[in-house]
């Protein structure tokens, strides 16, 4: 198999389990999630599977495409800080359905934001138009951040 290939197979199998983690960590029809009071900007719930599966795509691609220029470039070392973001900053990050307050996703929200961020600044430096195709999550999670602020503003 080839550089490319293993690239992104690897890159998709790492975003895949961030995708899983996300999901198993979220409950949009849980009754907690249901009784929040959400800003009139807060997107229906129908989007967020759409959005998400969306960047999922556009991050295994543009992982799979720095991860192979890096191997084949023989910088191995750089790869594990071009991987997907964590699996467990993507879970913190969509427990809002979680039993005791809308301070958490808020926070791993907010954390994601920054990951994001780190994760279009290294993967730009590798290649600028794979960073560039990661700059709608940036604004993406930076969205989320303000709806799950305003959430808790809302909720405290």
């Amino acid at each position: 198999m080839s550089v490319r290939s293993t690239s992104h197979l690897a890159a998709g199998a790492a975003t895949l389990a961030c995708a899983a983690a996300g999901s198993l960590a979220s409950d949009p029809d849980g009754l907690y999630h249901r009784r929040l009071d959400k800003p009139s900007w807060n997107p229906p719930d129908a989007v967020f599977p759409v959005v998400w599966s969306t960047f999922y795509a556009d991050i295994a691609a543009t992982s799979g495409i720095v991860i192979s220029r890096l191997r084949e470039t023989g910088r191995n070392s750089e790869v594990p800080r071009s991987a997907p973001t964590s699996p467990s900053t993507r879970a913190g990050a969509t427990s809002s359905s979680g039993p005791t307050s809308p301070r958490s996703p808020r926070c791993g929200r907010g954390a994601l934001a920054a990951s994001s961020a780190g994760l279009v600044r290294r993967t730009a430096k590798v290649d600028r138009r794979a960073g560039a195709a990661l700059t709608p999550y940036v604004a993406w999670t930076g969205f989320a951040t303000a709806v799950s602020t305003e959430v808790w503003r809302r909720n405290r």
